[in-house]
């Protein structure tokens, strides 16, 4: 199984796309600082994952992700530009616990009625 996530770090309001085998364990190289192309924008969170049952596939998803369409999807999809945190009935910290994870950010655009 391949995962393809999509980080976001919200001191920076960056994101990263990557592909693991195992996110758990990508996702502490990332904020440990071993990925040079992300240690500079600490802390990150999972975003948005999809599985994969073959590397191809999951290749194929990170490399749209990573194009301008890509890059379009993602921000009409995963969009944590603003913490929704204040609006009734929503637990960011469920969220962020993966409680919520199935449905990543694409919660947050139906909260806040985009």
């Amino acid at each position: 199984m391949f995962t393809v996530y999509v980080l976001y770090s919200e001191n920076f309001k960056r994101y990263y796309v990557g592909m693991t085998s195992n996110l758990e364990n990508r996702l502490k190289e990332h904020n440990l600082g071993h990925t040079k192309s992300t240690k500079a924008f600490k802390p990150w969170i999972v975003v948005y994952k999809k599985v994969f049952d073959n590397s191809e596939e999951a290749r194929k998803w990170e490399k749209y992700l990573k194009t301008a369409s890509g890059r379009r999807w993602r921000k009409e999809n995963i969009r944590p530009r603003t913490c929704p945190s204040g609006q009734a009935g929503f637990n960011w910290t469920k969220m962020l616990n993966k409680e919520c994870l199935p449905f990543t950010f694409f919660t947050v655009k139906i909260l806040r009625g985009i």
